[in-house]
């Protein structure tokens, strides 16, 4: 593969993207349903005074917020070169290249997971008269997506890793343990890492208000609410410029240790 056969615009770039999503392995589509799942029975079986330390959102609104931060805290966000390994690598010797197919894979996994969470947030706001949090809610699901995934591909860029056979990782390991933490550091990461840049994303909504405490309004609603969206707004405009910018950098000067890392077998 050379850098011609790549996608030459953003749209074939998405398009070419989603093909990819729903063929096998099927990565982004199992990992948001796993996460689907797991928040699921979390939400309803687990006591609310652990759920509100695991998730750490509460009020009428915060079902969608967790299934947004963790949908997008998985390996489609941050493995972005190791997921993709055979088309990313050949991008990285061009900057405007690789910074499409960066942004179509984040169109499209906001494209698999805010329009579920836009649904389950209409669902539970359906019978409610607090425009003012469901409007903010709203807007949160559309914006903090893209503001993290910027920043999240710097763990895959950083810490990459091969998708696998089970076998075949089984015998890494054997070979040498080293790789095991290794691993299991990349898998680890993005859950700690994507919801840090969505804390810092949120940081408006947290100093002035919290989803579902409507009574933290100082008085004054729509000023609140114009408050924390121009803040939101340009705090995820910033992280989306930076993430992006970093991640060019990062790749570049990664590069010559990303190529040798995915066209050896005996390293992943």
């Amino acid at each position: 593969m050379d850098i011609a056969s790549l996608p030459n615009s953003l749209r074939e770039a998405v398009r070419a993207e989603f093909g990819r999503a729903f063929h096998d392995p099927f990565e982004a589509p199992i990992c948001i349903g796993v996460n689907i799942v797991l928040i699921a029975l979390g939400w309803w079986l687990l006591p609310a005074s652990i759920t509100s330390w695991l998730f750490g959102y509460s009020g009428a609104h915060a079902l969608p917020l967790t299934l947004l931060s963790w949908m997008v805290s998985d390996v489609p966000a941050t493995n972005v070169i190791g997921g993709d390994a055979r088309r990313m690598v050949v991008a990285i010797s061009d900057q405007s290249t690789l910074l499409r197919l960066l942004i179509a894979k984040a169109i499209v996994l906001w494209l698999l997971t805010a329009p579920l969470c836009l649904l389950v947030d209409l669902a539970i706001s359906a019978d409610r008269s607090d425009l003012v949090t469901a409007s903010l809610t709203t807007a949160i699901i559309l914006i903090v997506p893209f503001a993290t995934l910027g920043m999240a591909t710097w763990v895959g860029i950083v810490l990459p890793y091969k998708p696998v056979p089970l076998r075949e990782r089984q015998r890494q390991v054997r070979e040498d343990p080293m790789r095991f933490l290794r691993w299991c550091g990349a898998i680890a990461a993005p859950y700690v890492v994507v919801p840090l840049l969505a804390m810092v994303c949120l940081f408006p909504l947290h100093k002035w208000g919290l989803p579902g405490d409507s009574h933290r309004v100082l008085g004054h609603p729509a000023a609140q609410f114009f408050g924390v969206m121009v803040g939101s707004i340009v705090l995820a405009g910033t992280m989306l410029v930076v993430g992006y910018r970093g991640a060019l950098f990062l790749a570049a000067k990664r590069q010559p240790h990303l190529q040798q890392f995915f066209a050896s077998d005996d390293l992943g």
